[in-house]
């Protein structure tokens, strides 16, 4: 609702526009689960200070190259169950490049703008390396922090019920309208899990097959994806041909084996002179 009242720049522009969270890669980000297994908390955030949440990567390339705004209806149908997309048009100075599937990478300086720009909802804390001192002191003001946002505060010479003698909507402390934020929290999926508890929640998300439904309500294929994945079993051989025939016809078809899945994970050696086993006796499996 919030996406058809203020399309495009206008989510961004418009003085009624909702606040906004995103999330941000800018830089080194970790592999997809740390980019993309946080929903969890990028919902509990959002929901917690009122905003609406946006995810956009400037590293690689843009999100948009591999997944896309679950639609719905047919493929020609604009309503988007979910548009979590960065309008192509927000903002001036190229905060954020429209995405497509070239891959193309996003120049450093519009980095650079974003993080000048677009102020951090974990300024001043570790947010992508949290330990027992972020959760305990720096989150709970951070969140406390960003639920503050008041429109008025924002527009006070646009606001009707304001006069020249009201001065509560400009003195009234206020966070920005939008922040970004990178939170790495899933090796502290517990404290969400209690969050989540705290408002009575029972479905804790992790364990449960809410969070493969929650991806895909966010996320679809996109084309280029789709095709490397329609091409991928036959690449890796995992086709099967089966044969059939009649007295007047003999037919060869191709089906698609999908049996079984194997995720592979290859460490590198570290970029030093020498090949390390771990950071230490208790950390063996780093990167050998």
């Amino acid at each position: 609702e919030q996406r058809r009242q203020f399309p495009g720049r206008w989510l961004f522009d418009h003085p009624r526009a909702p606040p906004l969270l995103i999330r941000t890669c800018l830089g080194l980000c970790g592999g997809l689960n740390d980019r993309l297994g946080q929903l969890p908390w990028d919902l509990y955030l959002a929901n917690q200070t009122q905003r609406l949440l946006l995810l956009h990567w400037h590293r690689p390339v843009p999100l948009e190259a591999f997944l896309r705004p679950h639609r719905g209806g047919d493929k020609d149908d604009a309503n988007w169950i979910l548009d979590w997309t960065v309008p192509p048009t927000a903002t001036p100075g190229a905060w954020f490049v429209g995405s497509d599937d070239t891959g193309i990478i996003v120049p450093r300086k519009d980095l650079q703008q974003v993080r000048q720009g677009i102020p951090d909802m974990f300024a001043g804390s570790a947010a992508d390396r949290p330990d027992e001192t972020f959760w305990t002191e720096h989150f709970p003001v951070a969140l406390e922090r960003a639920r503050t946002y008041s429109w008025e505060s924002d527009n006070p010479q646009n606001d009707n019920n304001n006069n020249n003698n009201n001065t509560t909507a400009t003195t009234r402390p206020s966070s920005p309208r939008i922040l970004r934020h990178r939170l790495l929290g899933h090796l502290h999926e517990s404290i969400l899990e209690g969050y989540l508890r705290d408002l009575g929640e029972t479905d804790l998300l992790h364990s449960t097959p809410s969070f493969g439904l929650l991806f895909g309500l966010f996320f679809r294929p996109s084309p280029a994806l789709q095709a490397a994945w329609q091409q991928l079993p036959r690449e890796l051989d995992l086709l099967s041909l089966s044969s059939s025939s009649s007295s007047s016809l003999s037919t060869t078809t191709t089906t698609r084996v999908v049996d079984t899945a194997v995720h592979c994970r290859v460490r590198h050696p570290k970029f030093t002179t020498h090949l390390q086993l771990g950071k230490n006796d208790q950390y063996p499996a780093d990167k050998t």
